[in-house]
């Protein structure tokens, strides 16, 4: 490809390609590029979990920018494709826009996901995305970001990649520019920051990813989580897009609503924000233990306990039919809705369970006292059951009102646990004892499936004549006034039954305008 020229949609790069760059050629070669099929493969597998265009243009974009931060020496006057990868952090350089340009237009050709066009003259680079809205996609300064062609973003991206003399401080972003018109194509699932009205006063929760404050979205009062490191790296905000693109389309009674992602940038630092629904009762861990607010003064009565039980053990099984393993299960991360029915949260460690069986690097945030035995020596690799091993200790804590393994020090824990010795107060329901000792083994594939742990709690149940459709909540939590609760519950319900129309009619638009632009351009 010379220095002045295109590949347009129905132009492949092929092995045998040769791309004449100013400082280098660049020759395509997957029989003998290892590194190149090796990132292909990564791609691959990566772009499976982005179902949408755009999403799938945003994901390649980010890896794209990860992986392609090398300089290359002036004299090496030919090189492989994938000699240009290298994982290293790198500020963005003009220099680099035809080598990431070359291997989006690559990728994207061979994997079949986003139709896209290279465009080049003697110092511009760009790539033209979207079969239906066409799009330059941001590979330099806002990897990811999609500005529409033509538009003053995409203008404005043109000359900034064609200038080659910025160095130091980047440049501000296409993306970031409020004062700039044009359309950024955007996943369902996303949410611009200026939506966002974040209630910093109002802080929620914090834990080891992040910070939860209250929050309002179009109206509706949201959750809005913070995460921890404010300036991630290229590979974590297309991890986070990925978790997103997944937990969007999740919607079950007992996972909270309203899963959207943004990210938000501060100057030159990006901050990854994620949205969910507002629980006003707060996280079980407050109502068994007081942890962040007043506990109830009252332990929970049997049919109580089996109710939320089997809430959290039908969320924890609706994940798990959607191949999700949750991995931070615990009472904090459960939340209490009116009227007593319990909601996971905070899928911070939630990962798709892919073709091998998924290893945890570390605990991370894990908070050892629901973490499974498997999680502290990492021979094996984690499956559904670290999740049934997490739920035992919350179902523990229902019965008890304690936490676990109090009098265990952290040193002691992986041993205790390890050899199976949990101790369980004589008060407990011997058969409701045998369920959590069933689920608590230190072997996983000794412990029963989530659906079974589910079917258990109903025939103790029922062994008990327990009808779980009639529990009452407890007490305590009726104290306030139930007239305004409802009245309170049935707007925010009004607001997010307007919300997801929104969100439709939003769609609408969009396709609409992709057609009117699909009939002008021919």
């Amino acid at each position: 490809m010379s220095a002045s020229c295109k590949l347009d949609v129905r132009q492949h790069v092929e092995d045998g390609y040769r791309d004449e760059l100013p400082d280098m050629c660049v020759i395509v070669d997957r029989s003998r590029d290892k590194a190149l099929e090796s990132f292909l493969e990564r791609c691959r597998k990566k772009l499976r979990k982005a179902k949408d265009e755009v999403a799938q243009a945003m994901v390649l974009a980010l890896l794209v920018s990860d992986a392609c931060s090398r300089h290359m020496p002036g004299e090496q006057r030919e090189v492989l494709l994938g000699d240009l990868l290298d994982m290293s952090a790198s500020r963005p350089s003009a220099t680099m826009g035809p080598q990431r340009a070359l291997l989006f237009k690559a990728i994207a050709d061979w994997l079949g996901s986003v139709p896209c066009t290279l465009e080049r003259d003697v110092s511009l680079n760009v790539v033209h995305v979207g079969s239906q809205l066409p799009c330059v996609v941001d590979l330099l300064f806002d990897p990811g970001a999609l500005y529409e062609d033509p538009s003053a973003k995409s203008q404005e991206y043109r000359r900034l990649v064609a200038d080659a003399a910025f160095t130091g401080k980047p440049p501000v972003p296409p993306s970031a520019r409020t004062d700039l018109a044009g359309h950024m194509p955007r996943p369902p699932w996303h949410v611009e920051p200026w939506e966002l009205e974040i209630q910093r006063a109002r802080r929620v929760g914090r834990g080891g990813f992040g910070e939860v404050f209250q929050g309002r979205w179009d109206g509706v009062r949201v959750a809005v989580k913070e995460m921890k490191d404010n300036s991630p790296s290229h590979q974590e905000v297309m991890d986070f897009f990925l978790e997103i693109a997944i937990l969007s389309q999740l919607n079950h009674p007992n996972i909270v609503r309203f899963w959207r992602g943004s990210v938000e940038l501060h100057g030159q630092t990006r901050s990854l924000l994620m949205v969910t629904e507002y629980i006003k009762q707060g996280g079980l861990s407050r109502l068994l233990h007081g942890h962040g607010g007043p506990a109830l003064p009252d332990p929970l009565t049997l049919a109580q306990a089996l109710s939320f039980a089997l809430d959290v053990a039908r969320g924890v099984q609706y994940l798990h039919s959607n191949r999700i393993l949750h991995l931070d299960l615990k009472s904090p991360n459960v939340l209490c809705a009116p009227v007593w029915t319990a909601k996971l949260c905070d899928f911070g460690l939630a990962k798709m369970k892919g073709e091998a069986t998924y290893v945890q690097s570390t605990l991370q945030g894990v908070s050892p006292v629901w973490a499974p035995p498997e999680m502290f020596d990492q021979k094996e690799g984690l499956t559904e059951k670290a999740d049934v091993y997490s739920f035992a200790i919350i179902f523990f804590e229902l019965l008890t009102k304690r936490v676990p393994f109090a009098e265990i020090s952290a040193a002691q824990l992986p041993a205790v646990k390890a050899a199976n010795q949990l101790a369980i107060p004589s008060g407990v329901p011997a058969d409701c004892a045998e369920l959590i000792r069933q689920c608590c083994v230190a072997s996983p594939a000794a412990r029963p499936s989530m659906s079974g742990a589910q079917a258990r709690v109903r025939e103790i149940a029922q062994s008990h004549d327990i009808s779980l459709l009639e529990v009452k909540p407890p007490a305590a939590l009726l104290c306030f006034d139930d007239d305004q609760q409802r009245r309170v519950q049935d707007a925010e319900d009004e607001a997010a039954r307007r919300l997801v129309e929104v969100d439709r009619q939003r769609a609408h638009l969009r396709n609409e305008l992709a057609e009117l632009h699909k009939t002008r351009s021919c």
